[in-house]
């Protein structure tokens, strides 16, 4: 049998499935009664939602009096030879402007609030639209936020996940995305999206980002150098970089791409030479 009382109650907020539509939301919370007494008249609780069971993603929280509470006593079954069970009192609320959820749980604090059947406790299911991965929330088997798990894309570096194929990159650690040099961003020490850097083995390719040359790919048949911080080819680009020995010739310039140096210009040896001829650092005619 259970016999109502009135009392103030707390404000909460909530959701845990699918959403995006504000409802007026009914919520209860079983406690002790006999700690509940240690509530005075103007203490203030706060009824929290959350969208998983263990009440760690938080969807809303409202704070009410216990004055304004609706308050059951509840008589708890007693089985032959079972425990004596605690003096229980169930809280009764409504949330407003909650945003819309399928499966809700909720936790209340305050003083004189000692739960009796766990601190995280589950609502009655709410109606409302469909889970999908689009909804802000982390729900359906997502490993975080609309990513993850076998129904959303995977999630990138930094996000939630369970095993590697929640992450963009493959690789999960510590239940958290990692990033790699093939995942398809920009991390690590990377000058452009997973190349360049200490941390990569592959180099850029012309027109990705770098800071030195060595972040350039040397191996490029049009000779490749950093140059404003993007790799460049370097000998067309009327600079003396990239090993050249004076602008656009010599050195790589001349051995990849044929691009010797005229009389006059400098040299370190006569294959930058077009003559083929190096005389004091300088092509001779």
């Amino acid at each position: 049998m259970t016999r109502s009382i009135s009392v103030l109650v707390a404000s909460f907020v909530l959701l845990v499935g699918a959403i995006v539509w504000a409802a007026d939301v009914p919520v209860s919370y079983t406690v002790d009664e006999k700690q509940l007494k240690n509530a005075v008249s103007g203490t203030n609780l706060t009824f929290t939602l959350y969208a998983d069971p263990g009440c760690t993603s938080q969807l809303h929280s409202e704070i009410l009096v216990i004055d304004n509470l609706l308050v059951s006593r509840l008589k708890l079954f007693k089985p032959k030879g079972g425990a004596k069970p605690p003096k229980t009192a169930e809280l009764r609320a409504t949330l407003s402007g909650v945003t819309g959820a399928t499966n809700v749980y909720m936790d209340v604090t305050g003083t004189g609030v000692v739960p009796v059947g766990g601190a995280c406790q589950a609502q009655a299911a709410q109606g409302g639209p469909p889970a999908t991965c689009l909804d802000g929330i982390p729900n359906q088997d997502e490993t975080d936020v609309d990513c993850g798990g076998s129904v959303c894309n995977a999630c990138p570096t930094g996000q939630g996940c369970n095993v590697g194929s929640d992450c963009v990159g493959g690789v999960c650690m510590a239940n958290v995305c990692t990033a790699t040099c093939f995942d398809g961003q920009q991390n690590q020490d990377e000058t452009d999206v997973d190349c360049g850097g200490g941390t990569c083995a592959a180099r850029c390719q012309p027109s990705q980002g770098c800071v030195t040359t060595s972040d350039c790919d040397l191996a490029h048949p049009s000779s490749v150098a950093c140059v404003g911080g993007t790799c460049a080819f370097h000998c067309f680009d009327g600079q003396t970089n990239g090993g050249e020995t004076d602008v656009d010739c010599g050195g790589p310039c001349a051995t990849i791409e044929g691009q010797t140096c005229a009389a006059g210009q400098t040299c370190a040896s006569g294959a930058d030479c077009s003559s083929n001829v190096c005389s004091g650092s300088v092509c001779q005619p």
